[in-house]
């Protein structure tokens, strides 16, 4: 390129922070695409989340040129892969932890009624599997409900009231049995194999109930052997249960 007096311009040198910038963000793009076509747990893909928008913050200009190029971001994108499929991300549905996490949002519908079929149950029920009416047996009273939808998973939890104000939230989720929580003990009460587990609300207990995960939360205040006789009730054989 000649500068008008016939001499020839040195072509201006790439911006070696535009191709960092450029390569960095390939390389958020490959991340993204593997979270996105990889069935992560939930805590998992709030990390790698929480980790792309720190990457997203800008950076002084001194410092871009340390920024992963995208050949190691995509290498990072292997590894998240593997976490995940390790972590049993592959399509096994969320925990039963994340379950009873999204449970302590609360009610959002009256509770439902009892079945008029069956007096021992509410007339409600995930894939024909029905809430228990702990109203005469144990004085646990159902006050509220509400529905949701977790890592593609219908789930319906229904509130239960217990004497001296405790209660519990009852979740049945839709689909195969989810997995037991990790370091859950197990216990088996009237032929029910129970699991239970610490979660973010005092304590989980699991089981499974004609091949779906129901799960019972309530604060450690509550005894564990009460969930336990809560969890175990069959309704006394009367009823699908």
């Amino acid at each position: 390129m000649s500068d008008g007096n016939g001499m020839s311009t040195p072509p201006t040198p790439p911006d070696p922070d535009a191709r960092d910038d450029e390569a960095a963000e390939r390389g958020r793009a490959i991340i993204a695409a593997a979270v996105a076509d990889t069935r992560a747990p939930l805590a998992l893909r709030e990390r790698v989340a929480a980790d792309a928008a720190r990457w997203d913050r800008p950076a002084p200009a001194r410092r871009r040129r340390l920024a992963w190029p995208a050949g190691a971001l995509a290498a990072l994108a292997v590894v998240v892969i593997a976490v995940v499929l390790a972590a049993g991300g592959g399509g096994g549905g969320p925990t039963a932890v994340a379950v009873a996490s999204a449970a302590q949002a609360g009610p959002t519908h009256r509770a439902p009624p009892v079945d008029p079929a069956h007096q021992h149950l509410l007339a409600r029920d995930v894939d024909g599997v029905a809430f228990p009416d702990w109203s005469d047996k144990f004085s646990w009273k159902p006050f509220g409900e509400r529905s949701d939808t977790i890592d593609g998973r219908r789930t319906r939890t229904v509130f239960y009231a217990g004497p001296g104000g405790a209660s519990a939230a009852y979740t049945i989720v839709s689909g195969n049995a989810l997995d037991v929580p990790a370091g859950a003990r197990t216990q088996t009460v009237h032929g029910t194999q129970l699991h239970v587990a610490p979660g973010d609300a005092g304590q989980v207990v699991t089981w499974e109930r004609n091949g779906h995960t129901c799960v019972l939360t309530a604060p450690a205040s509550v005894p564990t052997s009460r969930l336990l006789e809560l969890a175990a009730w069959d309704a006394g054989g009367h009823g699908p249960y």
